[in-house]
């Protein structure tokens, strides 16, 4: 943080530069605030303000009401822990913040940026995920505003959901989730690498077109943490080969 700070200043002379913490751990005891450096008498101190995740847990109520969008995403940082290792308390949180956001104020690409957020930061296993679809399924009669959800795509419910409550046929509900999930998630991901990257060349998207959904979830998360498209790229074909 602290060279962050210094080359910024030194980058923008003519602006003020504020450092400030946001600690999402679940440690209610770990608040570092400063960072101290010290070599033959040179010595250095700096010291940062600090937002904990944790002390919003008593401010639920609060956050919920706002129309701040990153309410949602500190929301969601907090159903993280709360439900880790619980699925089904998982699921249920995961449709209380669609639910939530659905209902808000938000425009369409807000509503999808948030949601696959939410899918980064609540991740369900894939017994979890078709859980999940069930229940979307189950109320998207009522929420036609369902759609905007990232990985339930359209296809999900023409493919899959709709036969599958016509007709019964579980065959098709499986077959029209999975697909959807695939879908979702390769959406997901270029999303990923157009907002980190400026762009996703064709060559490449060529290869992740017939990806399935696990592949593309593991290339989702190292698109996150990638520092350059080539990296990214090698790792990509690495996977391939």
């Amino acid at each position: 943080m602290w060279q962050y700070f210094y080359r910024i200043q030194d980058r923008f002379p003519q602006h003020k530069v504020v450092s400030l913490a946001l600690l999402t751990d679940n440690s209610p005891t770990w608040r570092p605030s400063e960072y101290k450096y010290e070599f033959l008498g040179t010595r250095q101190k700096f010291e940062f303000l600090v937002v904990k995740l944790k002390d919003f847990e008593s401010r639920r109520s609060e956050l919920e009401q706002s129309r701040n969008p990153f309410a949602v995403v500190w929301l969601a940082c907090l159903e993280h822990w709360r439900t880790r290792g619980a699925m089904r308390l998982r699921v249920d949180a995961v449709m209380a913040l669609y639910r939530q956001l659905l209902k808000s104020e938000y425009n369409k690409e807000d509503i999808c940026s948030l949601m696959g957020l939410l899918n980064y930061l609540l991740s369900l296993s894939s017994a979890g995920e078709r859980l999940l679809a069930r229940e979307l399924a189950e109320v998207a009669s009522e929420m036609p505003e369902i759609e905007l959800i990232p990985w339930f795509e359209r296809r999900a419910k023409e493919e899959g959901l709709t036969l599958g409550r016509k007709e019964g046929r579980k065959e098709g509900l499986q077959r029209g989730v999975e697909q959807g999930l695939r879908d979702g998630t390769y959406a997901a991901l270029l999303e990923v690498l157009r907002a980190k990257f400026g762009r996703a060349p064709r060559s490449l998207t060529s290869k992740l077109k017939g990806l399935d959904a696990d592949t593309l979830r593991h290339l989702h998360r190292q698109a996150l943490f990638a520092d350059s498209l080539a990296n990214f790229e090698t790792e990509l074909n690495e996977l391939l080969n």
